[in-house]
């Protein structure tokens, strides 16, 4: 479902494998993906759920401060998220990089 994306190149505002992925753009196209029908953030407000415990795969893992979000990822399980950053492009890692995590989300597209 989503090996095709590792190894597209990042694009600040890119959410296709022809522009590039930033972070957000990959992390709805991922949902899509799945069919999770995940809210556009940039256009419309989005509900998310703090996690507590144990992930469940396709959670949110946001980092930088409790105020401003600077980067997101998406949990895969197993302890790997899949990101697209800056020099690097789209790669699977271990849930501790790129950062430190400040909140991990999980969207209910039921409610």
């Amino acid at each position: 479902m989503i090996s095709d994306l590792i190894g597209c190149r990042y694009s600040e505002t890119g959410d296709s494998r022809e522009d590039g992925y930033s972070c957000l753009g990959l992390a709805l196209e991922i949902y899509r993906r799945a069919g999770i029908a995940f809210p556009d953030p940039r256009y419309e407000e989005v509900e998310l759920q703090p996690v507590d415990g144990d992930w469940p795969p396709f959670a949110l893992v946001a980092y930088g401060s409790a105020s401003w979000i600077t980067h997101c990822a998406v949990y895969l399980g197993y302890g790997l998220v899949i990101h697209s950053a800056q020099g690097v492009g789209v790669e699977v890692v271990p849930v501790t990089k790129p950062g430190v995590i400040r909140r991990v989300y999980h969207y209910d597209s039921r409610a």
